[in-house]
């Protein structure tokens, strides 16, 4: 088994980068502007309600938590939830899909077993 004689360590400085990645500016922004939307619900124009919508539906959860941790943005994210309760629903065709997915792979075990 071979071994180093270490002579000398030099310090490069901290492993971490410079800024945490998950604190981008643009990004930390973009969630306080949300916020601030879901705080002024529901005396906002449609068209910020659409962007509300799309961020809840389509959003990092990520992005969804860091917006709800906010103060004063929880309960207004609820109410906001439970004022567009339709638009989260599924639509038939996404229940039909998860019902076969859920189904299939059961009704096809069965056939293997009792065909």
């Amino acid at each position: 088994m071979k071994t180093a004689n270490v002579v000398h360590v030099r310090d490069k400085g901290p492993l971490a980068a410079s800024q945490p990645l998950m604190s981008e500016p643009d990004e930390d922004r973009r969630i306080d502007r949300i916020a601030d939307l879901f705080r002024l619900y529901p005396h906002i124009a449609e068209a910020e309600k659409a962007g509300l919508l799309d961020f809840l539906k389509n959003g990092r959860q990520l992005d969804i938590g860091l917006a709800s941790a906010r103060e004063g943005v929880a309960a207004r994210m609820m109410q906001f939830r439970k004022d567009h309760a339709r638009d989260f629903r599924l639509k038939p065709h996404q229940m039909l899909g998860f019902t076969a997915l859920v189904l299939g792979p059961l009704i096809a075990l069965a056939w293997a077993c009792f065909g």
